[in-house]
């Protein structure tokens, strides 16, 4: 990804079931302005409703802090090259899918308490 990246002024994640139209000239563009751009749909769970408490463990991180942010189903991603997108977004996700710790964890927990009852977070991956 990192070499991608030096060769290239965007990386672009795409879904294979994504098919181009003229408003991809668009997003494009935002990406350009903005740094980083994704088209999906955002009525996904929360963020630790759908991860394991492993990966958070892994990159250092307390779940409950990520209660209010949901996640985004995304079928395009254009990420520009800029020094905070490479070091904030794609070496963390590059590095957590070459290691199982990460992206396979193994602690299992169901739920944490993050004051909210009967919440279950950690149910999915």
């Amino acid at each position: 990804m990192a070499a991608m990246m030096k060769a290239n002024k965007f990386v672009i994640y795409q879904d294979a079931s994504i098919t181009w139209k003229d408003s991809v000239l668009e997003l494009l563009d935002r990406g350009d302005k903005l740094g980083i751009q994704l088209w999906g749909s955002n009525w996904m769970h929360n963020i630790p409703v759908a991860t394991l408490k492993g990966m958070f463990d892994y990159m250092g991180d307390m779940p409950c802090a990520y209660l209010n942010y949901t996640q985004i189903q995304s079928g395009i991603i254009v990420f520009k090259q800029t020094p905070f997108i490479v070091r904030a977004v794609l070496e963390p996700w590059a590095k957590c899918g070459f290691e199982k710790d990460c992206f396979c964890p193994l602690t299992k927990e169901n739920s944490v308490d993050c004051f909210i009852p009967k919440k279950e977070i950690h149910v999915c991956h």
